[in-house]
């Protein structure tokens, strides 16, 4: 009689223990399921907000940077010829500083783009070549942007002659 006494308490413990198992199991069950939605929720949320704190960074950076790069650029009010006549005088006058010698100069067409144009003089000069160099570093340190694009160097008897082409740009927006 007390084997089946025994069994008996063991089968009523087994039905106690896995009622409570079923109903303190499956509302602890949900409780986790619901959380891990409201984390994925808050994971998202948070996904988009450093999203879209990254996007305005690079915005403000890229808004500073354009401010730096259309200082260097001449504004799209002023003409071609003004900036054309104000290339070639600058670089007149900063070789005439260094005496160097212009030989010439030739102002080639406005290379339009949809948001920048290239404007362009050939020049030629002759001196000797620390001038020339010097020359050349106060030209690429201008206020504005400026670029060589090319450069030929040749001697003729105790002289150098130098062939170059500078080119400054026009925003266009």
């Amino acid at each position: 009689m007390q084997k089946s006494n025994i069994s008996v308490r063991f089968g009523l413990y087994l039905i106690i223990f896995l009622f409570l198992l079923k109903f303190g199991y499956e509302p602890l069950k949900e409780l986790i399921d619901s959380r891990k939605e409201a984390l994925g929720e808050l994971s998202k949320a948070y996904a988009i907000k450093k999203e879209t704190y990254e996007k305005i960074k690079r915005e403000r950076e890229n808004r500073e940077l354009s401010k730096e790069v259309f200082d260097l650029l001449y504004s799209k009010d002023i003409s071609d010829n003004r900036i054309r006549t104000e290339l070639v005088n600058y670089l007149v006058v900063e070789a005439e500083k260094r005496g160097l010698g212009l030989i010439n100069f030739e102002v080639s067409d406005t290379k339009k783009g949809k948001r920048l144009s290239e404007i362009s003089a050939l020049i030629r000069l002759k001196g000797n070549p620390k001038a020339f160099f010097e020359y050349l570093s106060q030209v690429e340190n201008s206020k504005k942007l400026t670029v060589i694009r090319s450069l030929e160097i040749t001697r003729t008897g105790t002289d150098f002659t130098y062939i170059f082409t500078v080119s400054v740009f026009k925003s266009e927006v």
